[in-house]
């Protein structure tokens, strides 16, 4: 969950550190005069004793990965900042209460939820969507064979000394490219086979997004939650690394789970694969086009030409997103904490104080970047 901000200020010192105990000590005291209330740290209390990774379970609230990519995934598109408050308040109650999370989807708010999803959708739906492109296509195959949609057009082809010619329809190309954008978006409806649990967390979801005090404990609580998670899945995006807070979620999850399991999932990887769709279909949709207006193999090389110019923008695109493989592996072999940004100053102390106590120092959880992770 990556904030804004700089990063100039060296590792906390001992005088930070009595500073927070000092704010956690008054802090305390207020947090002690009703003994009904549950006894929840606040975040000078979690620095002051280094208790970031105190689960708060009151507010441990997750989403099924299904739930959040329905609705045409808004829940990814969601930016809260630019919703009402009533609305705000209305992502709270997507999620429920949960013991634990089988995902921590970790990510950065710089980079537009358009691509997060589109990744997830992919990685989740993509054997589900692709059973709808197979039913879809297979009974529009069976249904031009019969007859019983009409082929308007009729194609010629010259193959050495033979004349073949033939009607066909546009209809295998239309349901194949409708079937995989609606497989795609139908995928989070399907019932899971092996009915294996999703819950995860999804901060817009699992952080109370109106309610201050709420939001406080979610935002210092993380490290908590991550504690109690299987695996922290990264969907990684070039500003990843850049973030203070997504550098803290990494640390504090190999941390509270030495042995769990980091999936770093660069968003670039289904990028790649609708471009190439894309320039499947842009040709084909060309050579139909020839193929409706002559009907010969006359102009057959010509609508090839055309059909492959609009590809070269996307092999274009393809190429920035090939780059962007090296510069995850760039970013990863020259990772420095100190370059990081956060938006608060608190924040910068709360971040690397406990990365301090948990790595040694910011040097070595350095070269656990540089090395253990990148491997």
């Amino acid at each position: 969950m990556g904030q804004q901000g700089s990063v100039s200020e060296p590792a906390p010192s001992f005088v930070d550190v009595c500073g927070a105990l000092e704010e956690g000590e008054r802090a305390n005291k207020s947090w002690t005069l009703d003994s009904n209330q549950s006894k929840i740290p606040d975040k000078f209390q979690r620095l002051a004793l280094l208790g970031h990774l105190e689960v708060d379970a009151e507010i441990a609230r997750g989403i099924s990965l299904k739930e959040s990519l329905r609705q045409g995934g808004q829940l990814w598109l969601t930016r809260p900042p630019n919703l009402d408050e009533r609305s705000r308040a209305a992502l709270w109650n997507r999620s429920r209460p949960v013991e634990n999370f089988d995902l921590f989807l970790s990510h950065t708010w710089i980079t537009a939820g358009k691509w997060k999803l589109l990744s997830l959708l992919l990685q989740f739906g993509s054997h589900k969507a692709l059973f709808v492109w197979v039913l879809g296509v297979g009974a529009t195959a069976v249904l031009t064979v019969l007859g019983v949609l009409p082929s308007p057009w009729t194609v010629q082809v010259h193959l050495l000394d033979c004349h073949i010619s033939g009607a066909v329809g546009p209809w295998i190309l239309l349901v194949s490219a409708l079937a995989t954008v609606l497989g795609l978006l139908a995928a989070p409806y399907f019932p899971s086979i092996r009915r294996r649990s999703d819950v995860c967390f999804v901060d817009v979801a699992s952080i109370h997004q109106s309610d201050t005090d709420l939001m406080e404990r979610g935002i210092y609580g993380i490290g908590g939650f991550l504690s109690i998670s299987s695996e922290l899945r990264v969907l990684w995006s070039a500003p990843y690394l850049s973030r203070l807070w997504c550098v803290f979620e990494l640390a504090a999850f190999r941390t509270a789970n030495p042995t769990g399991k980091i999936t770093l999932s660069p968003l670039f990887v289904e990028l790649i694969v609708v471009l190439i769709l894309l320039m499947q279909y842009v040709h084909s949709t060309f050579l139909w086009a020839h193929w409706a207006w002559r009907g010969d193999d006359e102009y057959r090389h010509l609508s090839h030409m055309i059909g492959v110019l609009p590809c070269f923008f996307m092999m274009h695109l393809l190429r920035k997103a090939h780059l962007l493989k090296h510069e995850l592996f760039s970013n990863l072999e020259n990772f420095d904490i100190s370059r990081a940004e956060c938006s608060t100053d608190f924040d910068k102390r709360f971040i690397r104080a406990a990365i301090v106590r948990w790595y040694g120092s910011e040097e070595a959880f350095t070269q656990f970047v540089r090395g253990p992770l990148r491997e």
